[in-house]
């Protein structure tokens, strides 16, 4: 789940924020935690993917929140807001992924998010783009991939923090984008990565997340040999 901290001491522009936040993210791969107050989001327990600060808080600069906030975790995806161009030479020294002029619009808010995510991305594997349900479009790492099923006419995106259901993209365009050294068909209608494979027997292999899939009749003793190279041959991490 992709964690979002908002911070901007106008409570109408926080609430903008976040309801354009609810908009690009689904339910399912985000939480939002929203705050007028900087003290509160530094003091708050949990540590944000993303973050959205407003520049100008009263007496607070949310330049010096992120500087703050680098130091309980200096990955983080910032993006700045303001009423002002004048600090994105600071912004940017920082590594903001974006610095947007308020007032906010959508497009500008959905760019922001798309930098953030694709930051995010690059430090954590390459991307996979799955459309959702909606017109909603999610990246993701091929790292954190765990399976793919084909149920209907939708592919079932099993990740280590969350489930997607991906609306347009077969089983052999997802082939194609993935490591053909860690992702294999073992039955008709599914993929796997290797690298979560937790136990192989005859006709069954069991994922790390308790999970089983099908192996295709007479194919046992390839997959397992395939799954065995990969993990004891120095192939696999």
């Amino acid at each position: 789940m992709i964690r979002v901290g908002i911070c901007d001491d106008d409570i109408n522009d926080m609430k903008k924020i976040e309801e354009l936040c609810r908009l690009y993210f689904t339910q399912s791969v985000a939480s939002i935690s929203s705050f007028t107050d900087p003290n509160l989001f530094l003091s708050y327990n949990v540590s944000f993917d993303i973050i959205l600060l407003d520049i100008m808080m009263g007496d607070a600069s949310g330049i010096d929140v992120a500087i703050e906030y680098r130091k309980k975790r200096d990955d983080a995806a910032i993006i700045f807001l303001t009423n002002s161009p004048d600090y994105a030479v600071d912004a940017f020294s920082l590594g903001a992924v974006h610095y947007i002029i308020k007032p906010i619009g959508r497009e500008a808010m959905f760019n922001a998010l798309d930098r953030a995510l694709k930051t995010m991305n690059s430090s954590r594997g390459e991307p996979v783009v799955l459309h959702l349900a909606g017109g909603f479009v999610e990246s993701i790492s091929k790292d954190d991939i765990i399976y793919i099923e084909s149920v209907g006419h939708k592919r079932i995106v099993h990740t280590k923090s969350a489930i997607y259901e991906e609306t347009q993209t077969t089983l052999q365009n997802f082939m194609s984008v993935l490591d053909s050294d860690r992702f294999i068909m073992p039955y008709r209608g599914y993929i796997i990565n290797i690298e979560y494979v937790k136990r192989i027997q005859a006709g069954k292999i069991t994922l790390s997340n308790g999970d089983c899939v099908l192996i295709k009749r007479g194919d046992f003793r390839r997959i397992r040999d395939i799954v065995f190279d990969y993990h004891f041959k120095g192939d696999g991490r």
